[in-house]
Parts: C-alpha cells; sequence; structure tokens
C-alpha cells in the first residue's frame, strides 16, 4: 500500500554535472521499501511539472533511502536543485521490487549506465541474506561509474567494466555477464532495453530484470508505461503495466524489442 509522505531532504551529491544523489528521511516509505520498487516524487510545488517522478529506491536503511538520476528533462533538473532542510512529497513505496526469497546462493547483478541505480539495496538485502553477490556495473567511461564502493563496502564483489577502457576491461556488461553466466545461480539486471534483450538471450539461470522506461500517473490508470508481455492465440498483444506490474519482471514475462 502506498503512503504519502513529506520527506527531509538530508544529503545532496552532485556526482557529475549531470548525475546527482539525495537522501530523504523518509520513515513511513522506507520500513515498508523493498530493493527494485520505486517512489513517485513531487520535484515542484507548481503545477509545472504537472506529473511527479519516478525513481528506483537506490538505498535503504532504516527511516532513510536515496534516489540517484540523472537530469534528463524538466522534473529532474528542479530535483538536482534542492537542499539539505528542504521537503519534498514522496509517493511509494511503488510497484513490484526484486524477488529477494534467496539464500546461500551466488547472485549477479548486472548494471548497465544509470541502470546502477536500484542495485545497491538489493546487494545490501542479499548480502544480508548470506548471499554471494557478484555486481558487474558496465558504463560509457569511468567518470560514469556509480555505486561501485558502496558495494564493495556491503561485502558484494564488484566488477567494473566501460566501454572506452577507461575503468576495468572494455568491455559490456553483457559480455562480462556471458563470461560468468554459468558461475551464478540467479541474475538480476537493470539497465538499456538492448542489453536486457541480450541477457535475456543468453541467460543460464532465472533472470529478473527491472525496467527503465516512463512513467506518468504511477497508479495504472493512464497507460503510459504499458510494456508487451506476449500475444493472444489471434495475434493481439498482451500489455502489462510497468508502474504496477513492474518495474521488476521475470525476463519471459516481457516482450523486448525484437523478441
Amino acid at each position: 500500500m502506498w503512503k504519502q509522505e513529506n520527506a527531509e531532504v538530508l544529503e545532496v551529491k552532485r556526482l557529475l554535472d549531470d548525475v546527482f544523489w539525495i537522501k530523504f528521511k523518509a520513515a513511513r516509505i522506507a520500513q515498508d521499501a523493498a530493493p527494485g520498487q520505486f517512489v513517485h516524487v513531487l520535484c515542484s510545488d507548481h503545477y509545472s511539472p504537472f506529473l511527479r517522478r519516478p525513481f528506483s529506491i537506490n538505498r535503504l536503511d532504516k527511516d532513510e533511502l536515496s534516489v540517484l538520476f540523472k537530469v534528463v528533462g524538466e522534473g529532474t533538473r528542479l530535483l538536482s536543485r534542492v537542499t539539505p532542510g528542504q521537503t519534498l512529497n514522496l509517493l511509494g513505496p511503488a510497484g513490484r521490487g526484486f524477488p529477494v526469497n534467496v539464500s546461500g546462493a551466488h547472485v549477479l547483478l548486472v548494471a548497465g549506465g544509470m541502470g546502477v541505480a536500484p542495485m545497491p539495496a538489493l546487494a545490501h538485502r542479499l548480502l544480508a541474506q548470506g548471499n554471494r553477490v557478484t555486481a558487474i556495473i558496465g558504463a560509457r567511461n569511468a567518470r560514469y561509474v556509480f555505486e561501485a564502493e558502496y558495494m564493495a563496502q556491503c561485502g558484494a564483489e564488484v566488477l567494473v567494466c566501460t566501454d572506452d577502457g577507461s575503468a576495468g576491461p572494455r568491455l559490456t556488461a553483457t559480455s562480462m555477464y556471458r563470461e560468468l553466466r554459468d558461475k551464478g545461480d540467479v541474475a538480476y539486471a537493470c539497465g538499456p532495453l538492448a542489453m536486457l534483450q541480450e541477457m535475456k538471450q543468453c541467460a543460464a539461470t532465472p533472470l529478473w530484470i527491472s525496467l527503465e522506461t516512463r512513467i506518468g500517473c504511477g497508479t495504472g490508470l493512464c497507460l503510459g508505461c504499458a510494456q508487451p508481455s506476449g500475444y493472444t492465440e489471434d495475434g493481439q498483444v498482451v500489455y502489462r503495466k510497468v508502474c504496477i506490474d513492474g518495474p521488476v519482471f521475470h525476463a519471459s514475462e516481457v516482450v523486448l524489442l525484437e523478441d
């Protein structure tokens, strides 16, 4: 059940010119949140932008949660300008998170670009349950590698790769996953659709994916986040709503690109 909360901004970090990390005190939401869920943030006190913006829950710690985001439009631009002490209205925890009912397993986490956002909370939870976690972080270059240090501090084995070889080997996250896929018991991934599609085609174990897409109302009413999930016998496309049926899906539950 969603909760609405006026959350205090505790900390703001500018990681790059266009990438920010914000920590909120949001006890009512944080206590019920699960890795992979998101919060719907009201980025302005005015009517522009009119809609809230969805952000994956990045880290969870008792009554605190954080978000990691890239500035891509008016909503994120406004959010990047907040300062500690301000309050923002949040709705959450929203959506379906990652299944974390595993223990004693070797878990592979695969993140491409800003798809690393939900992985720290997931790594922390899985490690606390006695799992071995290997996190693969793929980025365009060393400057865009985020959360590697935090996940390593939590106890995860962290492997970094970049498109230009400026951090780790010159590989994509999917290429590194191919090398390790047979060593894991289950995999969780978030990143560009092309990356998720490639992983789906080569997965050797159960694969859960978190979709990055535009979400409007966040309640399933506007259908703005509808994702193909299959076809009826007469060839009609069947859709699922990312905001309430996801954003986490088993890879078999959704159609990605040209499945």
